[in-house]
């Protein structure tokens, strides 16, 4: 007898539990999409890779030429970076530059536009990290006309000094 009041209660603990935690939209199958009941509120992050076009700082907006996987066309995008916006190998906005590769991972904003989380300027490694001077600059140094000299030019050499 105990273990059946037991389980009464706790079905009746259970059901009043569901009921309240059940949103009358779900209730009444109201979810506009699938998936968007169970969003947090955060946006998708999207990302794209292309060339720096031009650069507003004072603005804080950059437009990157980028390939369009979908149609395999060129496109043009407008991105807006906030206070929220981080970087790699720059500081700022006013850091980059036209012609410079960009990797931007971006949310669309409330009225359409893309604002920036993160802009990665991609610089080439080799010329930044051996700068001038190094040995590499040696090894590659051109030759001269007289910098090497042939085994059998100094057979020559040898056999005139006798």
């Amino acid at each position: 007898m105990k273990l059946y009041r037991h389980l009464i209660l706790a079905v009746a603990v259970f059901s009043v539990t569901v009921s309240l935690n059940t949103t009358p939209g779900l209730a009444e199958g109201n979810a506009t999409k699938p998936g968007e009941a169970l969003s947090l509120g955060e946006p998708d992050i999207l990302w794209l890779w292309g060339e720096v076009n031009s650069i507003d700082s004072d603005k804080g907006i950059i437009s990157v030429k980028y390939l369009d996987y979908e149609t395999d066309t060129e496109k043009e995008a407008v991105i807006y970076a906030d206070a929220k916006t981080t970087y790699e190998n720059a500081k700022s906005l006013t850091d980059i530059k036209p012609k410079d590769i960009v990797s931007v991972d971006y949310v669309t904003g409330a009225q359409g536009s893309s604002i920036a989380r993160n802009i990665s300027v991609e610089r080439p490694e080799d010329t930044q990290a051996m700068g001038e001077g190094t040995a590499l600059d040696e090894e590659l140094k051109p030759l001269a006309a007289g910098d090497v000299t042939l085994p059998q030019e100094e057979a020559a050499e040898d056999n005139i000094k006798q």
